[in-house]
């Protein structure tokens, strides 16, 4: 039997403590060799584990130079656990990217590792509020032109009749899930309460209920079904390759299959929980009003038309399905936008403060010790001499708020370098132009001392001297709902010299997978290796 062990590219190197002060009273002489780059990621939301990130940030990094460095090799990486003066291990990867142009460099990448702060510490009602809450707030402010105080002055964006729809369909679709899951609640209480068989719903009620959320289950089905393929597909990708030929008929033919399968569950979503709120409103009306779906059934001429006349088992099958379904939505909600709801809900007082100040803290304390790492040597010079910061997702926002943080304290000291020693920002799946915009949308207009201040805390969009050393790099997608183009981060019109770089991923084509699939994308290899080059 051949052995199933992959060839290693991974050395572990031994543990390390790096000084993190300066040595005194010592004359600054240049650093010899390769110089040092240090990459620090910020994970997005989810289960993730430790180490996770950089194992994958690794993982494109080799991709990256193997397609394109110079020379075309995939170095191989060695793992380190180093004592860099926060009170904790970190764990690294360290792998040394040639280039016969720029010459070694020696790239050293961290993760902030929040994960384990948000578990379990947000409830479904409390998403479902956030989520309403921002939709109601969304839909009112989009068909208004936009105002945020940036660099100085309040800038004014063009109305987004784009943004307004996409909110009303979210909206629709969450208020849906809404209704279908408190009549799943209230039909399995009525039927396992007590024992004398339930007054309600009455089996014409049960059966259009069956038919509605059939509806929804078959749709979503053939759905999960080009999902699962498409995410196998994209997961059984060779190592070394970086995305998939889209020229290929079958990628295109699968991607555009799956779009339309997936808005076609959305819909039918949308529809089914129509149909539910219509058949309890009837219901409420009167007891032995006719169910929505006899209507339909007796306009059309056809009966029966749903389950009046099937076995028990197969109502008691599609109600397990459904149970199943509802199931997995909670958990999707609460695991992934939960996070969210702890984390970016800063324009009001919230139980989640603490939360927020603690992740905060991990990504500040990591970051400020990188910055602060010296040689170990005599020279005294900053270990790294250029930093660059990426964040997937909410991480984004969390990098966003770190490197703000940063370079606000290090405006105060005798002697600034992070601005100089930044290279680059990078996000891809960047929720930041959503959340600027709802969260400014929930307060006055007039509030301009606060937006003033809220602005001074984030020297990014509050001086141009700090964009001008600084590249943004932000990479989205049309399919990923979570993320978009960043246009309430620069002024209005923006400068071209320091603009936000928004680069369209053409890889990340599939909705709902989109935004896990920026990792094996071409356009965020190369934009990572541009970065730890700069």
């Amino acid at each position: 039997m051949p052995s199933r062990k992959p060839a290693s590219f991974v050395n572990l190197g031994a543990p390390r403590v790096l000084a993190h002060a300066p040595p005194p009273e010592q004359e600054a002489v240049p650093a010899e060799g390769a110089r040092k780059v240090a990459l620090i990621v910020c994970h997005g939301m989810g289960r993730q584990v430790p180490f996770e990130t950089i194992d994958t940030v690794a993982r494109v990094m080799r991709r990256a130079h193997r397609h394109f460095g110079q020379p075309r090799t995939a170095p191989d990486v060695t793992t380190r656990i180093v004592d860099i003066g926060i009170g904790k291990p970190v764990g690294r990867a360290e792998l040394t990217l040639n280039d016969a142009d720029l010459g070694d460099i020696e790239l050293h990448i961290y993760e902030a590792y929040w994960a384990p702060l948000t578990a379990g510490k947000v409830k479904l009602r409390q998403v479902v509020a956030f989520l309403l809450s921002a939709g109601i707030s969304g839909l009112r402010a989009a068909p208004q032109t936009f105002l945020r105080w940036m660099f100085g002055n309040w800038q004014e964006f063009a109305r987004s009749y784009k943004a307004f729809w996409e909110l009303a369909v979210a909206l629709a679709f969450v208020l849906s899930l809404i209704v279908m899951n408190a009549t799943i609640a209230a039909v399995v209480a009525s039927r396992g309460i007590g024992h004398d068989p339930a007054k309600w719903p009455s089996p014409d009620l049960l059966n259009s209920f069956t038919s509605s959320f059939t509806l929804v289950l078959v749709f979503w089905g053939l759905a999960a079904v080009s999902l699962g393929l498409a995410y196998w597909f994209h997961e059984h990708i060779d190592e070394d390759r970086i995305g998939w030929d889209r020229g290929l008929i079958r990628i295109r033919a699968g991607t555009e299959l799956t779009k339309i399968l997936v808005w076609l569950g959305i819909l039918a979503t949308i529809a089914g929980g129509i149909l539910i709120a219509v058949d309890l409103y009837i219901s409420t009306a009167s007891a032995t009003s006719t169910p929505l779906w006899d209507r339909v059934c007796s306009r059309l001429s056809v009966s029966p038309c749903y389950f009046a006349n099937v076995h028990n088992w197969v109502v008691a099958a599609i109600w397990g399905l459904v149970l199943v379904a509802s199931y997995f939505i909670r958990k999707f909600l609460i695991e992934y936008f939960g996070d969210v709801v702890a984390y970016v809900n800063s324009h009001e007082v919230s139980e989640f403060h603490d939360v927020r100040e603690a992740i905060r803290r991990v990504a500040h304390d990591l970051a400020a010790a990188i910055y602060a790492l010296r040689e170990p040597s005599q020279s005294g010079q900053p270990l790294y001499s250029r930093v660059a910061v990426a964040g997937h997702s909410l991480g984004s926002v969390i990098a966003y708020d770190t490197l703000n943080r940063l370079l606000l304290e290090d405006s105060w000291r005798p002697q600034p370098d992070v601005l100089t020693r930044t290279s680059a920002l990078v996000t891809f799946g960047s929720p930041l132009d959503k959340t600027a915009f709802i969260f400014r949308s929930q307060k006055p207009v007039e509030a301009e001392v606060r937006e003033a201040l809220a602005a001074g805390v984030q020297p990014l969009i509050a001086d141009p001297m700090y964009r001008h050393p600084i590249e943004w790099f932000n990479l989205w997608s049309s399919q990923d709902w979570i993320s978009g183009r960043l246009t309430y981060y620069d002024e209005n019109p923006p400068v071209a010299a320091w603009r936000v770089h928004n680069d369209q991923d053409h890889y990340a084509d599939i909705p709902l997978l989109a935004h896990v699939m920026y990792w094996r994308s071409r356009r965020l290899a190369t934009t990572l290796l541009a970065a730890v080059r700069a």
